[in-house]
């Protein structure tokens, strides 16, 4: 932090927050901040040094896209060196190299490909979870709250037909009766009955890392 901060009350205060436990708190705001400040270094390096064209991080996650297995093996044991002497990291035991043109990448709850995005098996099993119990317990707030929240996962992929197949004309009824009772606009009412080629989320926003 010294490297950039000059400020001595702000420094005192980063100190105080750092030496008031042990080890990094996940889930504080400071925490992401000083990660992200923390491995900027590494960022500087793989894209000023090392010229990595396809390099894309979020927190502790990175991606690194080559032409070749043999380029990635080199650039993986360059950057576990980096780490090391650099800032004192080891690399995760989880990394992986592979061929993405049928596997798809694995990242951020999604699985990108060259020209569509899904979401990742586990978070639509979820998802449609919480629609088979809406069908057999019925709607409740938090069920509702849910479901929105996976929206804002599938509006981001192209899960056009897992929205509208999903969400039958039963759940539109249950979420309007739902929703009349607390006098509150059906959150999925508008969304499934807009015409595919006039769904705004379709194809307009989805990630992607090519």
């Amino acid at each position: 932090m010294r490297k950039k901060i000059k400020c001595k009350d702000t420094l005192n205060l980063i100190d105080e927050i750092i030496d008031s436990t042990k080890g990094l708190p996940i889930g504080n705001y400071t925490s992401q901040t000083f990660g992200n400040y923390y491995l900027s270094f590494f960022d500087h390096w793989i894209k000023e040094n090392k010229r990595i064209k396809y390099y894309v991080r979020y927190a502790d996650d990175m991606i690194f896209m080559l032409n070749s297995k043999e380029e990635l093996h080199k650039l993986k044991d360059e950057i576990e060196k980096y780490l090391a002497e650099n800032l004192n990291l080891t690399l995760k035991e989880n990394w992986q190299i592979f061929p993405t043109n049928v596997r798809g990448i694995d990242f951020l709850g999604f699985r990108f490909f060259s020209k569509y995005t899904m979401l990742r098996g586990s978070i639509k099993k979820a998802y449609m979870k919480i629609i088979k119990s809406i069908h057999t317990k019925g709607v409740k707030i938090e069920k509702i709250n849910s479901i929105m929240a996976y929206y804002g996962w599938i509006k981001a992929s192209d899960s056009y037909n897992l929205l509208r197949n999903s969400v039958s004309k039963s759940i539109i009824k249950k979420f309007n009766s739902f929703c009349e009772r607390l006098e509150i606009k059906n959150p999925l009412k508008k969304l499934v009955l807009v015409p595919k080629n006039k769904m705004n989320i379709y194809g307009n926003y989805q990630p992607t890392l090519f």
